[in-house]
């Protein structure tokens, strides 16, 4: 009997969808119309994400490049710290090198 019903319900659907082609067949028109409607909505929506993928890669260019000016100005002030170490250096081999030469010789000037 649950067959029955299903037959009788997949017959009735498919002669609604036959009737309901026929109809929108003879209305090519309002047919196209839909085609075009929907079209021009995905028309809009691609043109949205591709608006926010433009905006989205400025900000990521922008963020590069603000990164790599934070890294100079790093490399910058690591540099200035290696030389004032390498004025401090210098300045304790001039200081042990003075100490060399006021002591008598053969005296070490570090304990």
């Amino acid at each position: 009997m649950t067959t029955l019903w299903q037959r009788l319900k997949f017959a009735v659907a498919t002669d609604m969808d036959a009737i309901l082609d026929k109809k929108e067949e003879k209305n090519t028109i309002s047919l196209l119309n839909k085609y075009i409607l929907e079209a021009e909505k995905e028309t809009q929506t691609a043109g949205k994400w591709l608006e926010r993928q433009t905006s989205l890669s400025l900000k990521l260019d922008k963020e590069l490049q603000d990164a790599e000016s934070v890294a100079l100005e790093q490399r910058y002030e690591e540099m200035k710290h290696k030389v004032k170490d390498m004025k401090v250096r210098q300045l304790q081999l001039m200081g042990k090198e003075n100490a060399t030469r006021a002591l008598p010789d053969g005296q070490n000037p570090e304990p």
